[in-house]
């Protein structure tokens, strides 16, 4: 009898081996997360406190290359979009006419890569419409540098006109950013999020102007603080 029992613990162990296990696995949370809004209290507004980079202008005549500088505000509209204010203020160039100056407000929306409210660096892009006013050397439009400029398509006084209306500066002449049409600018660059509240963006962007019959291209780059509430 021991022969028969023995074959039967043999068999009913393998058979017992071969069972799929029973045991529960753990259930998979498969809750979507929900992206809140940036910022210390998350309310998602942004200030930008000071920017700092380098601005260039280009265009079929030549080109100027200059700093520049602003500040910025922006207003989360949902976990990707936002809206964004920008106030440039840009100068450069070199002798003979060939100068670029501008103070351009830029809003315009911006959508965010995100998908976890502790991602360290966020990526963007995004675009606006540029107004404002711009100083612009005579080389860079194609005129001749006459002993006397005068000043056209005025928005704000640049400060290089005279009482008699003529431009002080024989070299440069003064324009609107709108005075061809529309002025688009797209925008590229990332945030590092620091903290809950501080940032530092790596931005750039690229405008297009039509000033006094010529197409002007516009490029900036720059890295600035933002505070987050």
């Amino acid at each position: 009898m021991r022969r028969p029992i023995l074959v039967m613990m043999l068999f009913g162990s393998s058979v017992a081996s071969a069972q799929p296990s029973m045991t529960p696995s753990m259930p998979i949370d498969e809750t979507p997360i929900t992206l809140r809004k940036e910022g210390l209290i998350h309310g998602g507004v942004s200030l930008e406190l000071l920017n700092l980079g380098a601005v260039q202008a280009f265009t079929s005549h030549g080109s100027a290359k200059g700093v520049d500088m602003g500040v910025a505000l922006q207003i989360e509209l949902g976990p990707h979009l936002a809206f964004k204010l920008p106030i440039e203020f840009g100068y450069g160039g070199s002798v003979n006419g060939a100068h670029y100056g501008e103070l351009a407000i830029v809003p315009g929306v911006l959508y965010r890569f995100r998908d976890r409210n502790d991602q360290t660096w966020v990526p963007y892009v995004g675009g606006g419409f540029r107004f404002g006013v711009v100083s612009i050397g005579k080389t860079l439009v194609g005129e001749p540098l006459d002993p006397v400029a005068v000043a056209c398509c005025h928005d704000l006084d640049w400060g290089h006109s005279s009482s008699s209306g003529h431009a002080s500066d024989p070299y440069m002449e003064d324009a609107s950013t709108t005075s061809g049409g529309m002025s688009p600018e797209l925008w590229a660059g990332f945030a590092w999020n620091g903290t809950r509240w501080f940032s530092v963006q790596f931005a750039g962007a690229l405008g297009y102007e039509r000033l006094l019959g010529t197409s002007v291209i516009v490029a900036r780059e720059t890295i600035g603080a933002r505070i987050t509430f």
